[in-house]
């Protein structure tokens, strides 16, 4: 076991710490649920009125964007008299960090390990509960920058690469949960959200999805996520960076519910960054997280989904939506039945309950081995959106013998399969799904978003990749992937999935007016990942235009990436990034897969 140890500062060491001056009561501050990991807990508390965060001097800084040379005795800093509100920070050196999914070559050695609270040193809270959190990540940021080394944040540990990941520096933020739904008044919401500010959630880095989905859903009035990935285990913050999405094709993906962005930079100064053809907040809420206001339509679009790459993203401010229930229906069909769907987008002849209307969700689950005639290879999974009045009961989803009656997370089919020979794939996949997407017997099953989507179990091992690409080239990208695996079995199904087009300067889903979403989730395994490189390769060889989920298994150098955006659009994203950070703050909060797209310095 590493050795532990909880100081102020991480590695034993401390830096000034400024007086910081109170801030006005935050607007109806919210308590999370806990989860089920206890590593994963969620509590957000309000204790006695204290001082606010208040930024320092900025230490030195290195000079250029390459690694430094390393000194593994940095010279401390200045001495400063000891502060009662120094946050607490649990310290582990040498920690072995793993993804929640323990998916192979994703982690590793941790050289420094830091799990911050939202709690001062000697126990006591504040009335901003965020207030000691905030403070810890200004402080290990200018630790970072005087020991000249990386740092980075880590949330679930959803991702199923090393987007997140650095061997120097990690920063846990599960204990940094607390929000609050609301604002009181109008002095610090913009005029034009005025209307809507019970509707604007503030949720500090570590927030889980679930514990968001349970505030909302017990809010005054009752609230909800406008859309959401299928598990509900991620952070608010990893969700977003990595463009996390459903199928919400008349929505887009999460990030799109992001309004403003608060984020520690170097020095340990911090922003809230929002657009400026769009302002959401005042300076007053500015000036209440101790924070300068930043409103510049690059840099939000581009450090919205940036990686984690702009610093490290302290809390978001989103924009929430009036609750309302979902009805999931799923339906197993012959391939054939649904093919002409899948390419057109077109739902006319399937005989679902919304008839010949597209579904606010429409999903087509595939085994890409069973796609003849009479062999039901294909799985229709459908919500349809309705209305619950104020007052009304929320729909709660049956439970049956097996425990509540739900359709699984792909990422989760994949870790069940076992790395059966090749002959046995299809039979095994087919039987994953029927479990798994579990079609309803033609009944439609009636929730909330959050209890729709609350699948949060680990694979033990899965993986997955998943293509963005322009709707109208379906049939094109399906017949080259189907190539592929009519020649190579691998244990993964293929899901069809339609979200409309974002503004995000990297996201995901960038093609208008819908990008169709295609993931292969599978066995952790070298065939699987033979399997993805084959499918990049046949889609590169006939010249189709795909970009890559963030969170999942990503193509091997940067070719990829510019033949998905284009250089002007890579150049967007950089120029914000230069313009926010110095060449030393770049590399600081890069890491090594970032550099090995050329997004890291």
């Amino acid at each position: 076991m590493p050795p532990t140890t909880k100081t102020p500062l991480g590695k034993g060491k401390r830096t000034n710490g400024g007086a910081g001056t109170a801030g006005p009561r935050p607007p109806r501050a919210g308590t999370p649920s806990k989860t089920a990991a206890a590593d994963r807990a969620i509590h957000a508390k309000s204790g006695r009125r204290g001082a606010g965060p208040q930024s320092t001097r900025a230490v030195p800084q290195p000079a250029t964007p390459t690694a430094p040379a390393r000194r593994r005795t940095p010279p401390a800093p200045t001495p400063a008299p000891r502060s009662t509100e120094e946050p607490l920070i649990e310290t582990r050196t040498n920690f072995a960090w793993a993804n929640w999914h323990t998916t192979s070559g994703v982690g590793g050695q941790v050289e420094s390990f830091y799990t911050p609270r939202n709690v001062w040193f000697d126990g006591t809270s504040s009335e901003q509960a965020w207030a000691p959190g905030l403070r810890a990540l200004c402080n290990l940021v200018r630790q970072a920058e005087v020991a000249q080394e990386r740092i980075r944040c880590i949330g679930s540990g959803w991702s199923l690469n090393d987007i997140a990941f650095t061997h120097q520096n990690l920063v846990n933020t599960a204990r940094l949960s607390s929000y609050f739904v609301g604002f009181r008044s109008d002095d610090m919401v913009a005029p034009a959200f005025r209307p809507i500010k019970n509707r604007l959630v503030f949720a500090q880095c570590g927030t889980q999805i679930v514990a968001l989905n349970n505030a909302l859903a017990a809010a005054e009035p009752r609230l909800a996520l406008p859309t959401s990935g299928a598990s509900n285990g991620q952070t608010i913050v990893g969700a977003t960076q990595t463009g996390t999405h459903g199928s919400a094709h008349e929505y887009g993906p999460c990030p799109n519910f992001l309004r403003a962005l608060h984020i520690v930079a170097e020095g340990g100064r911090h922003y809230l960054v929002q657009p400026a053809s769009r302002p959401v907040v005042t300076p007053a809420f500015a000036a209440y997280l101790g924070a300068e206001l930043k409103a510049d339509d690059e840099l939000f679009q581009a450090a919205t989904v940036g990686l984690g790459s702009f610093g490290l993203i302290h809390a978001v401010l989103l924009e929430a939506v009036p609750m309302y229930g979902l009805g999931r229906y799923v339906k197993q069909v012959d391939f054939g039945d649904v093919e002409q769907a899948i390419y057109d987008f077109d739902v006319t002849g399937l005989g679902l309950p919304t008839g010949n209307t597209m579904p606010w969700h429409f999903e087509v689950v595939v085994n890409p081995y069973r796609r003849g005639r009479g062999e039901k290879g294909a799985f229709i999974r459908t919500y349809e959106k309705f209305s619950i009045a104020p007052g009304e009961p929320l729909p709660i989803i049956p439970v049956g013998p097996g425990g509540k009656v739900n359709s699984e997370d792909l990422v989760t089919i994949g870790g069940l399969l076992t790395n059966v020979v090749p002959a046995l794939i299809p039979d095994a996949l087919q039987g994953q799904l029927v479990a798994s997407v579990a079609p309803t017997g033609g009944q439609v099953i009636r929730g909330t978003p959050g209890g729709q989507f609350d699948d949060s179990q680990p694979t033990n091992g899965g993986t997955s990749m998943e293509l963005g690409v322009p709707y109208r080239s379906i049939k094109d990208v399906a017949a080259a992937i189907f190539r592929v695996t009519d020649q190579y079995a691998f244990g993964a199904p293929v899901a069809f999935r339609w979200v409309k087009s974002s503004p995000q300067t990297l996201s995901y889903s960038p093609f208008a007016p819908i990008t169709c979403h295609i993931e292969m989730p599978g066995i952790d395994a070298m065939r699987t990942r033979e399997g993805y490189r084959r499918i990049w390769s046949a889609l590169d060889a006939a010249g189709l235009k795909y970009t890559c989920h963030w969170g999942q298994h990503l193509p091997v150098g940067p070719a990829w990436l510019t033949a998905a955006y284009g250089r002007p659009r890579i150049n967007r994203w950089l120029a914000a990034r230069r313009a926010f950070l110095s060449p030393a703050g770049r590399w600081m909060f890069g890491n090594v897969l970032l550099d090995t797209y050329q997004l890291g310095s």
